[in-house]
């Protein structure tokens, strides 16, 4: 708006996205929704969806209104805050449990990832060119499409256990485990992806010849932080020196810090995020349990923050559009079908029983926040176009809404175990 200085306009941006998001997440939690679902919402209202197109149609000045830069500092902002919502849900992985669990861990990653990534890479063509971004070739984009759809919202999974109070539940740890792997493994394709289209658009002939130089430049970069951050801390009297503020920072500059390297090397910044947030996980860095307000921040300002500024990107007008409508709807029941046909199979195999497997299936189909990470990162490097960020954004709906009461109500026919009850301090 001209008559706001930039840095009153963003303050007054992020005061009425909290305000929105916060009420409508309370709104989505009456009626048993994740609160994540409401506050997705904020942003649809807030921008062209709702508000922003009937605000234009009366020609009006709108604070959300992509023009002239106007967003461009509260994306900023919005980065930052997705940055520290993946590091804090990598963060949440329980490490000891997923190597005491291999086998089964892996059977369920491999049927979560590869049905949905095999599915969506033999039907993305179909979708071709409405769908396909202005820098992604074919293959680009389906493989694009395929990883996008393949991924489980970490953070999402975290809340909605939260709040139902099963964190400490082993098959919470397990559906936990799953995503956090299978998230790994769709950050790193898609920043091979991302370093491909790049170097192909400079004119490289040989752009995959990078795919293994770059990850081992990444890997060797994030443990060489994660040294030097081990020997700062101890050169500073360590964590305790400061109590729980100083882990709390200590690990937030961390994780900022390892997005910013990867970033740097050409990958995209929430794989180094993640990873910086698995180590923090170990305990090597800072105490585990110094990260509860770490963690109350995050998931309770900075993740729908985060999830509204996500969501004004999105066009749901174009939903008006009988053919474009088919098109959403046909991606959505195959992001849904073929996660929980993959995740479910996965399970039996790995020897769980019907029920905890439906469990599982249910938790890693919401996709939410990581969706729209994802889609974010594809619309930016020019992967997907408007309408195919738009169709993302509404999986992440649809799948976050279905998940919290698929899981409530799969979790309460399975009884808990003794040795559950350790975790329960801690998590819940």
């Amino acid at each position: 708006m001209r008559s706001l200085d930039p840095t009153t306009l963003l303050l007054l941006q992020i005061g009425v996205l909290l305000a929105v998001a916060f009420l409508l997440g309370r709104l989505a939690e009456r009626i048993g929704l994740p609160a994540t679902t409401g506050e997705l919402a904020a942003g649809l209202l807030l921008g062209p969806s709702i508000l922003g197109s009937l605000i234009a149609a009366a020609d009006r000045e709108w604070v959300f209104a992509p023009v002239s830069g106007q967003l461009d500092s509260l994306r900023g902002v919005a980065l930052f805050c997705g940055v520290l919502l993946i590091g804090v849900a990598g963060a949440t992985v329980d490490v000891p449990f997923i190597r005491a669990r291999t086998r089964t861990v892996g059977l369920i990653s491999l049927g979560a990832l590869g049905l949905p990534l095999a599915a969506t890479m033999a039907l993305a063509p179909l979708a071709d060119p409405v769908l396909r971004g202005p820098e992604a070739g074919v293959w680009a984009f389906a493989a694009f499409a395929g990883l996008a759809l393949s991924v489980s919202a970490v953070p999402v999974i975290v809340k909605i256990f939260a709040d139902l109070g099963v964190l400490h539940r082993h098959l919470s740890q397990l559906s936990l485990s799953v995503a956090v792997i299978d998230d790994a493994a769709v950050w790193v394709g898609i920043s091979v992806i991302a370093a491909v289209v790049h170097l192909e658009q400079a004119g490289e002939p040989s752009a995959w010849a990078v795919d293994v130089p770059l990850a081992l430049t990444a890997a060797a970069g994030l443990a060489l932080i994660a040294v030097v951050a081990r020997r700062t801390v101890r050169a500073g009297g360590g964590s305790a020196h400061g109590g729980v503020g100083m882990s709390c920072l200590i690990a937030a500059a961390f994780i900022t810090l390892g997005a910013v390297f990867t970033d740097g090397v050409g990958l995209d910044s929430t794989l180094g995020a993640f990873v910086c947030g698995v180590i923090v996980a170990s305990g090597r860095l800072v105490p585990v349990a110094d990260l509860r307000p770490l963690r109350t921040v995050v998931l309770g300002v900075l993740a729908p923050l985060f999830l509204a500024v996500s969501a004004l990107s999105a066009d749901l007008t174009a939903l008006r559009d009988p053919g474009f409508a088919l098109t959403a709807a046909a991606v959505v029941l195959l992001a849904v079908a073929s996660k929980s046909l993959g995740a479910y199979w996965g399970g039996r195999l790995a020897g769980l029983e019907r029920r905890p497997a439906l469990a599982v299936a249910s938790a890693l189909n919401a996709r939410g926040t990581v969706q729209l990470v994802v889609a974010a990162a594809g619309l930016r490097l020019g992967l997907i176009s408007v309408e195919g960020f738009t169709i993302l954004v509404l999986v992440a709906l649809v799948t976050s809404a279905m998940a919290g009461p698929l899981i409530r109500h799969h979790m309460r026919q399975i009884p808990p175990t003794s040795d559950e009850g350790r975790r329960e301090p801690l998590l819940d």
